[in-house]
């Protein structure tokens, strides 16, 4: 008779060994392709969501005079006294407020939210709790539609290089492009860059000097060209 030898069911503790070390080094290496295609999916979806603000804010304008909310009294409908006063120490100072009158044009708050802030890491849902911690845009205070390529929007991770703490602060009152302020993109969104909606309805996605040429662009002449908003 052959006797045959079965040998038992199950992995040599060698086997085990190679096979976690295999599993681990696929893992390090599929990591960064995972991040890179979740960093490209969130930017997309805040570059969608800038485009649907440019839409509602032309609509908006569209049933008042041609005029953005920030150039409409609250009387009227508008924002104009929550974005003018200069100062985010002001009682009025509430950019959020912008989008709020255009709630029935954006239907969603969470439009007004980019899944990449890390700042502002909660969205809502309620315009009734709507406010500046659930927003990641900020709002260009002066611009109109006759300049297509003033700044209406963008991210609000912004910072100036004239600051002390330049990467790490954002802007806490509406402050003013010239020649010895140039403006940062911080880390709290998308890795030091950003998106800038123009009243043209286009989104430009933007690297620090891109960003400073186009703050630059319109007619950016006036005292506050535009606004940035940070609780």
């Amino acid at each position: 008779m052959i006797t045959i030898n079965k040998r038992n069911a199950g992995f040599t503790l060698l086997e085990l060994m190679v096979i976690i070390t295999i599993v681990a080094i696929l893992a390090v290496m599929l990591l960064p392709a995972h991040a890179a295609a979740l960093r490209n999916g969130q930017k997309i979806t805040c570059i969608n969501n800038l485009k649907q603000i440019g839409i509602a804010f032309h609509i908006w304008a569209g049933n008042n005079d041609d005029r953005f909310p920030m150039a409409v009294p609250s009387a009227s409908g508008g924002a104009n006294e929550y974005i003018n006063s200069g100062s985010s120490s002001s009682l009025n100072y509430n950019v959020a407020n912008v989008f709020k009158v255009m709630n029935t044009q954006l239907q969603n708050p969470k439009v007004c939210w980019c899944p990449a802030d890390t700042l502002h890491i909660s969205f809502t849902t309620n315009w009734a709790s709507f406010g500046p911690s659930t927003m990641s845009y900020f709002i260009g205070g002066d611009a109109n539609e006759s300049d297509p390529q003033m700044v209406l929007s963008g991210d609000d991770n912004i910072g100036s290089s004239s600051a002390s703490a330049a990467a790490t602060s954002r802007f806490i009152s509406a402050q003013q492009y010239s020649g010895a302020i140039y403006y940062t993109w911080t880390a709290d969104t998308h890795q030091s860059s950003g998106n800038l909606l123009l009243t043209d309805g286009s989104v430009q996605p933007a690297t620090l000097t891109e960003a400073n040429s186009t703050f630059l662009n319109g007619t950016n002449t006036v005292s506050r060209p535009w606004y940035n908003f940070f609780p």
